[in-house]
């Protein structure tokens, strides 16, 4: 673990818009990974609903984006689970609960912006619910360099603290792509190698298998273990591992960041 270093703080917003860009590096690459990530990303929605299904998983409910859920596909899915369902109409977004109580509880946790009792409620790890509440700023972008510096393994590249290499990593709680939805958790993990993340995302990979989707899911694995170079600075961000480049926005650093996620990124022969 490696404390955190802004040697230049400016208490300014960038007020840039949203950027979700990305390039696949060779048509092989693309070939082989783009179909499954999508399908993936097109599932992830259901994941979460059998996740509130499932009595056995911590999640009591979840919050599904209207833009990506289908909710007919939803009440289906809870047609026999006893599972509640409500649209928030205007205000976007698909509450799915397990009972009453619980949706009740998310609605007015959304109206109180109550982050703590949102994490809560989808069964996010307590690490998880912390660093969320403690790092994340109101744009919600994901904290990369933050995350890395929080990781048992993270060292610092050439004694430089704003450069930072996790060796320790699991890709099945690689937060770095989230951007696009190529994931197996919803949440934004404490470090690279938080255990109780893990826990869940094995959970959504079994989800996943049981939605058919467990060839699409290996190579979900595949991609997101790919040692990655990511770099934030001034709300951009520059994200490459060994087939694909892509780029998000970040929290506003005033110096530049450097992460590897498992070491420095290489370009992968197909």
């Amino acid at each position: 673990m490696i404390e955190p270093i802004y040697p230049v703080d400016v208490d300014l917003p960038l007020n840039i818009k949203p950027i979700y860009k990305r390039n696949w590096k060779t048509t092989e690459s693309r070939d082989h990974f783009r179909d499954a990530l999508d399908a993936c990303k097109r599932a992830f929605y259901k994941v979460e609903v059998m996740a509130v299904n499932d009595p056995d998983h911590p999640r009591r409910a979840a919050l599904l984006d209207e833009s990506q859920a289908d909710l007919n596909s939803i009440l289906a899915m809870t047609d026999t689970t006893g599972s509640l369902v409500r649209s928030l109409g205007d205000r976007g977004g698909i509450i799915v609960a397990d009972e009453r109580s619980a949706l009740d509880a998310v609605v007015e946790a959304l109206a109180q912006k109550d982050d703590r009792t949102l994490g809560e409620l989808f069964g996010y790890p307590e690490s998880a619910i912390d660093f969320y509440v403690e790092n994340v700023d109101k744009s919600n972008e994901v904290p990369i360099y933050e995350i890395a510096c929080a990781s048992k393994s993270a060292e610092l590249v050439d004694d430089d603290p704003e450069y930072v290499r996790v060796t320790n990593v699991d890709g099945m709680v690689n937060p770095i792509w989230q951007y696009m939805n190529w994931k197996f958790i919803s949440h934004i993990p404490a470090s690279f190698d938080c255990v109780e993340s893990r826990a869940l995302a094995i959970r959504s990979g079994a989800y996943f298998r049981e939605l058919g989707l467990g060839d699409e899911a290996e190579l979900l694995y595949e991609f997101l273990s790919a040692n990655v170079t990511w770099d934030g600075y001034h709300g951009l961000s520059n994200i490459r591992n060994g087939y694909c480049i892509g780029s998000t926005n970040t929290p506003p650093y005033w110096s530049k960041k450097t992460v590897e996620f498992g070491g420095p990124h290489q370009a992968k022969a197909m």
